[in-house]
């Protein structure tokens, strides 16, 4: 046997055998994952958008609408995981200040929609239970968040048909500064994060014209300054690269896997973006999370990705409008 496949044996079985270590104890867990993404001038400057423009891109049976929702901020799809030993009932309500929700499932209690705020008072965690989760028939990147060992769960609707699945999810947009800028100077992009925020590293990924590049540089200061275009690298490298990142703040395996395949069709596509994870004091402060009765561990990763605006991205977009205009009426 080589000795990279003994190596990557060695770590898949070290990996199993932690989360089967945290699942088999007698402690209430929490993880949840999710993206604030953001759209950025060359010159670092954040632009207000309509983050969501048309398309079914959710499962019908997901309750909202994303129909006339703007910010500066798209909050894409956090889920929230729970891991028990026992059947628990419990209650999760989610503030957000800045912004509203805009679709979530299943059903909450609190009225949500365009509101700042969602809550389920009563989530029954149903450990060793098998359950029918909502299937349609048409793929969606949304299934890949059940690939985990997270526990069912059901929402009690009273009178009302319950609801299952393997997470509560919500999605909305909001109004608020993220914590890094990124400006392009010619041939050197600066990234900048504000004095307080704490963010350990970025990944800078750039898709031209079919060509895929990336860089992951840490934070020696406030700021860094890097070459581009960036070091060539894989898609598949870089997915591992993500992976790893999640899992490093706390995610395990299979959410970290979960998370980087259900966003796999936009990250990777045509653009330049920077990836990295908010710090937990900022996650917190935007996104308050209320559990109770309260977890014994709680792991959020909310992961910042900014859109970036190139100037050759704008040259083209301004030659596009010059030759509509010149397009006959």
């Amino acid at each position: 046997m080589h000795a990279k496949q003994s190596i990557a044996i060695v770590v898949a079985l070290l990996s199993w055998s932690s989360f089967r270590v945290q699942a088999a104890s007698d402690e209430f867990v929490v993880h949840e994952w999710g993206t604030f993404t953001s759209i950025s001038g060359s010159d670092s400057q954040t632009l207000e958008w309509t983050p969501y423009r048309g398309g079914a891109e959710l499962p019908r049976f997901v309750y909202g609408s994303k129909l006339s929702a703007t910010g500066s901020v798209r909050m894409e799809t956090p889920v929230i995981y729970f891991y028990t030993p026992k059947e628990l009932t419990c209650t999760v309500k989610v503030s957000f200040p800045k912004g509203h929700i805009t679709e979530y499932y299943p059903m909450p209690d609190f009225p949500v929609f365009g509101s700042g705020g969602i809550e389920w008072k009563r989530v029954e965690l149903l450990q060793g239970r098998a359950v029918n989760l909502p299937l349609e028939n048409s793929g969606n990147h949304y299934y890949h968040a059940r690939e985990t060992d997270a526990v069912p769960l059901k929402v009690w609707k009273g009178n009302v048909i319950d609801e299952y699945e393997k997470f509560l999810f919500y999605r909305g947009v909001g109004s608020f500064a993220m914590p890094l800028s990124v400006e392009i100077h010619e041939d050197r992009v600066v990234v900048q994060q504000a004095a307080t925020s704490g963010i350990n590293e970025v990944i800078l990924f750039e898709n031209h014209h079919g060509r895929t590049s990336c860089l992951r540089s840490g934070f020696p200061s406030s700021s860094v300054e890097v070459s581009r275009p960036f070091p060539d690298c894989s898609v598949e490298s870089l997915k591992r690269d993500l992976e790893m990142l999640l899992a490093k703040h706390g995610l395990y395996p299979k959410e970290a896997a979960a998370m980087v395949r259900t966003w796999e069709d936009t990250w990777f596509e045509e653009g330049l973006r920077a990836f990295y994870v908010l710090p937990r004091q900022q996650t917190d402060a935007i996104l308050p999370l209320e559990i109770t009765p309260k977890p014994a561990k709680l792991v959020r990763v909310l992961v910042g990705r900014m859109e970036i605006m190139t100037p050759e991205t704008g040259q083209e977009i301004l030659q596009l409008l010059t030759e509509l205009k010149k397009a006959p009426g």
